[in-house]
């Protein structure tokens, strides 16, 4: 486990939101730390040793970390006028906001004030070796500022060696903030950043940098079902396609993510493996309200939670993806979920994986295409097929099975809808115990057929 302890010794943090620029950015975002550290690898000389460099690359490939870090005061910031410090708009009085003061222009000052001990740890389940944790280290010890220079810091590497308990974690699920974390060839994107044009434009989009869902390390409460997938979800603009041909768009999605994965793909990305646990590629399509069109608003992947350095691999090459081309021409873009209160329930994890309680009962969006055909199609032979195909993706054997003629979600695709040559239906089925998602059945459950949610009002 690799530790970044960042002390604040005057208690307080000054950095903006990006969502807002009078409120206080809190906890501190990761991509914001590790920008400070490139700046002070490069201040105190670091940046001339090419393993110093390895080192910081190193870190930008990790997954988002664990962040533990104490209570603060987020109070806006009142709007106060300053000078203007740019030429265009100290010439042109238009350009100014006060009626009075001219060249003055109002701008925010956010500071977060630190109410327990001014310390705030990252933590990445990573061992990256004693050699490159003292180069690290090294660097850190050279930075004197996080967020604006007002915010004094100091920042030390090491093994983690004390159970610390994260106040934040990412998650995949419906999260309470993101922050912005790095990939895999942030630094040189800093690089590029710094010498164009001495930074007198505005920067463009990142493409290293990328929003992460995070939740409250005590939201998982004892006795809530930990889920058995990590969930990487997308928004998708600039294509209109609808939910009847699900295994067509996931397939788009499967081979823009193994082209990005090259040669080397993990097995759970491209499946040809029996004895590995294989990804599901998920269109998340508008259903179950009144006026659901069952276009396909965005995706995901339901990636199974195992062992190994293949998960940080698999993290790094997604946070790549940004366009899938379909195959009538169309390309879909992908934007990372903003989660509020308008982020629509196509998008949300709870709407496909049910709270951390679980639900007891499921019903299909897409049918389930039967894993074995009965010879008579009776509907208590129908109900046993579908049991066994949920049995053949490893969940238990459901207590109740209702073959449903439609599915209960409106907006969904009838089964014929749904291309396949082999039969399928939409169900509803009952666990014994409550189970979190994604639970997807049948010989397309790979690729978004035979996708269930949470069945709407639930049943007793």
């Amino acid at each position: 486990m690799l530790q970044l302890d960042l002390g604040f010794p005057l208690g307080r943090y000054f950095a903006a939101s990006h969502e807002d620029p009078s409120k206080p950015e809190w906890p501190p975002h990761p991509s914001r730390v590790f920008s400070a550290l490139v700046g002070a690898a490069y201040a105190s000389g670091a940046m001339t040793e090419a393993a110093n460099r390895e080192a910081l690359q190193a870190i930008e490939a990790l997954p988002p970390p664990l962040i533990c870090c104490p209570d603060v005061d987020l109070s806006p910031s009142p709007e106060r006028y300053v000078p203007a410090n740019d030429l265009k708009t100290f010439v042109d009085p238009r350009k100014t906001s006060h009626p009075i003061r001219p060249h003055h222009i109002g701008r925010h000052f956010p500071v977060a004030h630190l109410q327990g001990s001014p310390v705030v740890s990252f933590l990445w389940p990573a061992d990256l070796g004693s050699e490159i944790v003292e180069r690290l280290d090294r660097i850190a010890s050279a930075v004197t500022h996080v967020g604006t220079s007002h915010s004094q810091a100091v920042a030390r590497f090491k093994v983690a060696t004390t159970d610390l308990r994260p106040e934040w974690r990412p998650t995949g699920r419906q999260a309470e903030l993101f922050l912005r974390v790095t990939s895999a060839g942030r630094l040189d994107e800093l690089d590029r950043l710094h010498s164009s044009k001495d930074g007198l434009v505005r920067r463009t989009l990142p493409m290293f940098e990328y929003l992460h869902g995070y939740e409250r390390a005590q939201t998982l409460r004892s006795g809530s079902i930990a889920p058995k997938h990590r969930w990487f979800a997308w928004r998708i603009r600039e294509a209109s396609w609808g939910i009847d041909t699900p295994e067509t768009f996931a397939r788009a999605l499967r081979k823009a993510v193994l082209s990005l994965a090259g040669d080397d793909a993990p097995a759970v990305l491209h499946g040809h493996d029996t004895s590995t646990p294989h990804a599901a590629f998920l269109p998340l399509a508008d259903v179950g309200h009144a006026n659901a069109s069952g276009r396909i608003l965005g995706c995901a992947i339901a990636l199974p939670i195992t062992d190994g350095p293949a998960q940080q691999e698999i993290a790094r090459v997604l946070s790549q993806l940004q366009a899938v081309r379909l195959p009538d021409g169309q390309v879909a873009r992908f934007e990372s979920i903003q989660a509020s209160a308008r982020t629509p329930m196509a998008l949300q994890y709870s709407t496909w994986c049910a709270d951390s309680s679980g639900s007891h009962w499921w019903s299909t969006v897409t049918p389930v295409v039967l894993d074995r055909t009965p010879k008579r199609r009776t509907p208590e032979a129908l109900e046993v097929a579908v049991a066994r195909s949920l049995e053949f993706a490893g969940f238990p054997a459901p207590e109740r099975v209702e073959i449903l003629h439609a599915s209960d979600f409106q907006g969904a695709p009838t089964a014929l809808d749904v291309p396949s040559k082999f039969p399928r239906y939409h169900a509803r089925i009952c666990f014994a115990d409550a189970r979190r998602g994604p639970v997807i059945a049948g010989r397309g459950r790979h690729f978004g057929v035979g996708l269930f949610r949470p069945t709407p009002g639930g049943r007793t």
